[in-house]
C-alpha cells in the first residue's frame, strides 16, 4: 500500500503555505523516544495506549515453549533475507538443495530455500515499479479499442469507468505533490544557500539570524514542520513522490508486463528482496523479529513463527495474477497464516483472488489483511483483495490503531467498516526491522495487520490442534472492548463510537486471546 500519509503531508502543507501561516509556535521534538519502540507490545490497562498485551502474556507464559512453530507468509514487497534480526526465523524449505539450480522437491519452483518472487516481466527481469491497476486497465481498454478486437469480458464499460475514476483521483493527488515538490525544492535551495550544507537539519537553520525577507519565510515554515513532526525526510519523501506519479503510476506507456495468461505457473525466482523491500522487511520484522536477542526490534510472534518470504507487491499496484499464485504458493509449502499488507481499488480478477481465498481457507489457512489507509469506510468503498461476497473465509481484516488512549487513538489514516473491517491493532509509529540491519518507524494498517499475524501465530504454536477457523474465533472474540467515542478518521472533529468502526468493536489482546484458547481447550 502507498503511504497515505505523505499524501496528507502534501496537502497539509501546501494549505499551511496558502494561508502564510503568521503564527508563531513552540517547536517541539519529532525524534521517537525510547519508550515508543514497543508501545504496540504493552500492557494496554497500564499504557498509554492500546498495545496488543504481547508483554503480559509472554510473563505469563514464563519458560514455557512454543510446542509448534507456524510458518507465516509475507506477501508483500520483498523481504531482506540476511538482517541480523530475522535471518534465524525464516522458513527454510526443507525439500529443496540450495542453489543447485534443480526443482529438487518437484513443487515447480527452482531453489525456492526460503519463499519466492513473483516479480518479474517476461523476460524473468526484476519488477520494481508498476503502474496503478487503474492506469493498466485504461491503456489495456486503449488497445482493444485501436485494435478493433473484442476485448476480454472482464474489461467492461462498469471497469473502465471505475478506472477512469481512480486515475483521476490519482492525478489530482499527483497535481497537489507537483505543487508542493516545486514549493519545497525553491525553500530547500534558501536553507542551503544560507547554511551552505546542503545535509541541513531544521536546528541549523533556526541558528542562522540572516534578515532576508525569503529566508525569514523560510525559517517559520520550518519551524511549522517541526512542530506537526513532519521531518525533513519526510518532505523529501513528498517531493520524490510526485516524481513516481509521473513516471510510473500514471505513465500508460511504462509497461513491464503485457497480460498475463492466468494459467501461467512456475515464473519467478528467490530474489526474496528486490529493489524496495523496506516495506516487506518492516512487515516482516513486525511478526517475527527475533525476540530473544539484544538487537533493535522485537517481533509479535515471540518465536512462535517461521517466515516465508513472498515477493509479490511493486512500487505500484500489485497484479491480481501474482496475488493469485502467491496464495497457491504459500498455501501448497505449509503456510499457516498469510499476511496481506497491501491493496487497492480496482481489481479485475477478483474473482480469481477470491477463489485463491478459498483454496487458502479450504485448507485450513488464516489469511489476514490491512483495512487501508484511505481513512475510507471499507463498507462503501472497495479495497482489494478482501472477502466481500464470500462466507465462512478465514479472514480477518485489521484497521491501525495509533499511540493514544484518548478521542485520537485510532490512526487517521486508517480504513474502517462495520461490517468489513474486524478488529483494530497497533499500527501507528511501529518501530521494526528494515533492509541493510537497519531499524525504522513506519505506519499504516500494513503494520498492523502483521501484529495480527504474529499474535495469531503466537497463540497457535501453543494450541497446534486448533484449526485456522478456531484461531480467527479466539482473536476476534476475545478483542478488548472500547466503550466511547473517537475521532472519525479523516475527520478533525466527527466523533464515532468506536465500536461502530469494526464487526468486533475491540482491539486485539493477546493475553485475553490466550486465556479464551486454554478455556477452550479444557472444554
Amino acid at each position: 500500500m502507498r503511504n497515505m500519509r505523505i499524501l496528507f503531508a502534501a496537502s497539509l502543507i501546501l494549505s499551511i503555505l496558502s494561508l502564510q501561516a503568521q503564527t508563531s509556535l513552540t517547536s517541539v521534538n519529532s525524534n521517537k523516544s525510547e519508550g515508543l519502540k514497543n508501545w504496540h507490545l504493552q500492557n494496554k490497562k497500564s499504557a498509554k495506549a492500546y498495545g496488543a498485551n504481547i508483554i503480559e502474556l509472554r510473563k505469563a507464559l514464563g519458560e514455557s515453549k512454543p510446542k509448534k512453530k507456524m510458518v507465516v507468509a509475507i506477501i508483500d514487497s520483498g523481504v531482506d533475507s540476511e538482517h541480523e534480526d530475522l535471518v534465524e526465523v525464516l522458513w527454510t524449505n526443507e525439500g529443496e538443495i540450495p542453489n543447485n539450480n534443480i526443482d529438487d522437491d518437484a513443487n515447480g519452483y527452482v531453489d525456492d530455500i526460503h519463499g519466492w518472487n513473483f516479480l518479474v516481466d517476461e523476460q524473468q527481469g526484476d519488477i520494481g515499479h508498476e503502474n496503478l491497476e487503474a492506469t493498466r486497465v485504461l491503456r489495456l481498454d486503449s488497445v482493444y479499442r485501436k485494435s478493433g478486437v473484442e476485448s476480454p469480458e472482464w474489461l467492461d464499460e462498469k471497469m473502465v469507468k471505475l478506472a477512469e475514476e481512480i486515475y483521476q483521483s490519482n492525478e489530482v493527488d499527483y497535481q497537489m505533490m507537483l505543487s508542493f515538490a516545486e514549493t519545497f525544492h525553491s525553500l530547500d535551495s534558501i536553507a542551503i544557500a544560507v547554511t551552505g550544507d546542503e545535509n541541513y537539519t531544521y536546528s541549523d537553520v533556526f541558528k542562522h539570524k540572516s534578515k532576508e525577507p525569503e529566508f525569514k519565510q523560510t525559517k517559520k515554515i520550518f519551524r511549522i514542520f517541526k512542530f506537526i513532526k513532519l521531518s525533513k525526510g519526510d518532505l523529501e519523501e513528498t517531493a520524490i513522490q510526485s516524481e513516481t506519479y509521473e513516471k510510473y503510476y500514471l505513465n500508460k506507456s511504462f509497461v513491464t508486463r503485457d497480460e498475463f495468461n492466468y494459467n501461467k505457473k512456475g515464473y519467478g525466482n528467490n530474489d526474496y528482496e528486490g529493489q524496495h523491500a523496506e516495506h516487506g522487511t518492516h512487515v516482516a520484522g513486525i511478526v517475527g523479529a527475533n525476540s530473544r536477542n539484544d538487537l533493535g526490534a522485537d517481533g509479535t510472534s515471540s518465536g512462535g513463527a517461521e517466515i516465508m518470504l513472498v515477493r509479490t507487491v511493486p512500487d505500484g499496484d500489485e497484479y491480481d495474477l501474482d496475488v493469485v499464485n502467491a496464495i497457491h504458493y504459500a498455501t501448497n509449502n505449509g503456510a499457516n497464516i498469510i499476511n496481506m499488507s497491501f491493496g487497492k481499488g480496482i481489481s479485475p480478477h477478483s474473482d480469481e483472488v477470491k477463489r485463491a481465498f478459498m483454496y487458502a481457507s479450504n485448507k485450513g489457512v488464516l489469511l489476514i489483511h490491512a483495512a487501508g489507509n484511505d481513512s475510507q469506510d471499507n463498507d462503501v468503498i472497495t479495497n482489494y483483495p478482501n472477502g466481500s461476497g464470500l462466507t465462512d473465509v478465514n479472514l480477518i481484516t485489521v484497521g491501525a490503531l495509533a499511540p493514544h488512549k484518548n478521542k485520537k487513538l485510532v490512526a487517521d489514516f486508517s480504513n474502517y467498516g462495520k461490517q468489513s473491517v474486524n478488529i483494530f491493532a497497533p499500527g501507528d509509529e511501529i518501530y521494526s526491522t528494515i533492509p541493510g540491519n537497519e531499524y525504522k518507524f513506519l505506519s499504516g494498517t500494513s503494520m498492523a495487520a502483521p501484529v495480527v499475524s504474529g499474535v495469531a501465530a503466537m497463540i497457535w504454536s501453543y494450541f497446534p490442534d486448533y484449526s485456522a477457523k478456531e484461531i480467527r474465533d479466539v482473536l476476534l472474540n476475545s478483542s478488548g472492548k472500547i466503550d466511547r467515542s473517537v475521532i472519525l478518521p479523516g475527520t478533525k472533529k466527527t466523533k464515532v463510537e468506536f465500536s461502530e468502526l469494526s464487526s468486533t468493536g475491540g482491539v486485539l489482546d493477546a493475553l485475553a486471546a490466550f486465556r479464551l484458547a486454554q478455556e477452550r481447550e479444557a472444554e
